[in-house]
């Protein structure tokens, strides 16, 4: 019998026996079928699937099998008090400072108060708490190459090499400070004397944010690979600019731990999710765009490595292939903290210094103290003050006013997640190596336990009352603390504080004249759901002050 002929028998045979099974299954209580399969998901759940759940720590309660307490984090926030960190922080109302979450297939301890998080993420604690959990879409999709900045580098060697040779080699304060400093002080420079250009009978109203984040890819481009980029005077230079500022701000979105549910979810079931948000696909198109301008970046540096100028001698590409230092630092590696320096600020330095110039604008006093406290260490000269502000930080109000806005727009509000790699006794629990812990630092921020009137913009709680210098027993928890604090937070409060210096020293600051916001940073953010606070845009009012200091800076 040839090979048709058997079909033709085989095919309606398989045809009856289907529809004899159908027939059969018809006749069956479906709801016993659902509630065996549902009896089945439970029992797998809590032999295979469920995380350990740590003793004698409170724990939210949770009865869905496989999900557990992802409610929290989907569906997306719709408004602020449905944002990750409001919802941490009301559950703790209930359940304490400390609790777990189960989080699909991982539990999670989430931290929510000042106290709490120093406990966990400092004093004996800091060396347990030192690592970053593995999330699927971040570190397995979205980094595809495995090369990842220093701070989402899990803990290991090549996280240790890596921040060394940041820190010793472009962020190290006694060999870089001056150069890093004079860097910020031209880039500064540039965006005011571009906000005067921009005057119309010395008064501009403009939202500052895109372009305090020119400044930042000004500061980080010169610093990690000599390029100078001219995003406001070049069509193609502010083409590429855009395309960073949006790459980089999705990304941040797409590694976020409280947006992606997915990465909790075994993995068949990951498939479906992705299937439906199509997270995997988003991410991938961003890591070749990524690529793309990295790649630019770093053949620009190369090519001039036997005729480099100023700024490519002085960069850290340059200074990498010149020392001979790929003993100390491999292609990946180095590509971490070249990732690391064109990334990370665009989350922080233009964030906070609109929010910044938003509270000034509604608060004369401040800004009337920050000119004259500033003027006061300068021999009240604003001439010699816009010349050196950016040489030492003298002025303790200005201090003041940087830390008061990282404390109050707090713009990663959930920060980054911890893993820990050592057991860590709290209480009577001891959370175990390998956990992943969440630390609310809105909530700590803004607790009211700890902070006077936390939602008040109030810069003289940083300074002892005494002295008038700043109190360095009180700390704020925005860059992070412990031992994976912020790498970079030396170089973005220096940013803060120079760039506040020179537009108190320029400018009046006041409420735009079709303004009139809610200086709550969660009301203002246009994306409750996102790891980041991005405010709604909103326009500042500014008004040339110093004539003679705008005819010097416009003439130098």
């Amino acid at each position: 019998m040839d090979y048709k002929a058997s079909m033709d028998l085989l095919i309606p045979a398989i045809s009856r026996i289907a529809n004899a099974l159908l027939v059969q299954l018809s006749q069956l209580d479906l709801s016993l079928i659902a509630a065996l399969l549902l009896l089945a998901l439970v029992g797998a759940d809590y032999m295979y699937i469920r995380p350990h759940r740590i003793k004698n720590l409170p724990s939210v309660p949770s009865w869905i099998p496989i999900w557990g307490n992802l409610s929290i984090l989907f569906p997306q926030a719709h408004n602020y008090k449905q944002s990750p960190c409001s919802r941490f922080a009301e559950l703790a109302q209930k359940h304490g400072d400390v609790f777990q979450v189960r989080l699909g297939v991982r539990t999670v301890v989430v931290a929510n108060s000042y106290d709490s998080i120093l406990q966990l993420w400092c004093y004996h604690n800091i060396r347990n708490n030192n690592s970053r959990p593995i999330l699927h879409t971040f570190h397995g999709v979205l980094s595809q190459s495995k090369v990842f900045t220093v701070g989402t580098t899990p803990f290991g060697e090549s996280y240790l090499k890596s921040r060394k040779y940041m820190s010793s080699r472009l962020l190290n304060e006694s060999s870089n400070r001056k150069y890093n400093s004079s860097i910020i002080d031209k880039e500064a420079t540039k965006l005011v004397r571009y906000l005067l250009s921009r005057t119309t009978n010395d008064v501009v109203e403009m939202d500052i944010t895109r372009d305090c984040q020119y400044f930042h890819l000004g500061v980080a481009l010169i610093l990690t690979y000599g390029y100078e980029i001219n995003a406001r005077s070049n069509e193609n230079e502010r083409l590429l600019a855009d395309e960073m500022v949006y790459v980089e701000n999705y990304i941040t979105k797409i590694r976020s731990h409280i947006q992606n549910v997915q990465d909790y979810l075994p993995w068949y079931l990951r498939l479906v999710v992705d299937i439906f948000n199509g997270k995997s696909k988003i991410a991938k198109e961003l890591y070749h765009r990524r690529n793309n301008y990295l790649y630019k970046f770093n053949q620009f540096t190369t090519s001039r490595l036997d005729v480099p100028d100023e700024y490519v001698r002085r960069s850290l590409i340059f200074n990498y292939v010149k020392n001979n230092d790929q003993e100390l630092l491999n292609g990946s590696e180095l590509g971490s903290i070249c990732l690391t320096m064109v990334s990370a600020g665009l989350d922080n330095t233009p964030l906070n210094f609109q929010y910044a110039m938003m509270q000034l604008s509604e608060s004369p006093h401040i800004r009337a103290n920050a000119r004259a406290k500033l003027l006061k260490c300068y021999n009240d000269d604003s001439i010699e003050a816009w010349n050196n502000c950016h040489a030492e930080v003298l002025c303790p109000y200005v201090v003041a006013i940087v830390k008061e806005t990282l404390r109050l727009f707090t713009v990663l509000p959930m920060s980054l997640p911890r893993e820990t790699t050592r057991d860590i006794v709290i209480g009577n629990a001891v959370i175990p190596r390998g956990t992943t812990l969440f630390m609310n630092a809105w909530a700590g921020n803004h607790d009211k336990m700890q902070f006077f009137k936390p939602m008040e913009f109030i810069p003289e709680r940083w300074l002892d009352p005494e002295t008038g210098n700043v109190d360095t027993n009180l700390r704020h928890l925005s860059f992070g603390v412990g031992s994976r604090m912020c790498l970079g937070n030396n170089l973005a409060f220096k940013e803060l504080y120079v760039l506040i210096c020179k537009f108190v020293l320029m400018f009046e600051i006041e409420v735009a004249s079709d303004e009139s916001p809610s200086l709550h940073p969660l009301e203002l953010n246009q994306f409750p759901e996102s790891i980041a606070i991005e405010p709604i845009e909103t326009n500042v009012r500014y008004t040339v002050k110093d004539k003679a200091l705008q005819d010097y800076v416009e003439g130098v």
